[in-house]
């Protein structure tokens, strides 16, 4: 198994995910309406509940931050590069135009192929 949260900024590089993230992922991502917009918080929200992600902090405001953080450094980001995502980055709510965050994804039609191809190679 590869730790994809090796991708992610330094102070969660610590973090472990669980061997079928990969998996849960996939069929996450297949999921989705092609190209519609996405709320990404919404998306990574449900990709937790998925996949049993948990950071043990007591601050579960600040935990949730985390873990929608490693989503966008371990699956969105990866994939905006293979340009099978497109993404919407928009001033953030407190630190304003400074600082941007990921609000939306949406998956194309050619990303959504070769994410259909890829689990039809998974689960030959």
């Amino acid at each position: 198994d590869v730790n994809w949260a090796i991708a992610a900024p330094r102070y969660i590089q610590h973090a472990q995910l669980p061997s079928f993230f990969t998996l849960i992922t996939l069929q996450h991502l297949l999921e989705l309406p092609v190209d519609e917009d996405i709320d990404f918080k919404t998306f990574a929200d449900s990709l937790i509940k998925k996949s049993s992600l948990v950071w043990s902090i007591e601050n579960q405001k600040t935990a949730r931050i985390i873990l929608h953080s490693l989503i966008e450094n371990t699956v969105i980001i990866p994939q905006l590069e293979f340009g099978i995502l497109e993404t919407i980055y928009q001033p953030h709510e407190k630190y304003g135009k400074s600082h941007t965050q990921l609000t939306h994804i949406k998956i194309n039609k050619f990303g959504h192929g070769l994410l259909k191809t890829l689990q039809e190679i998974v689960f030959l």
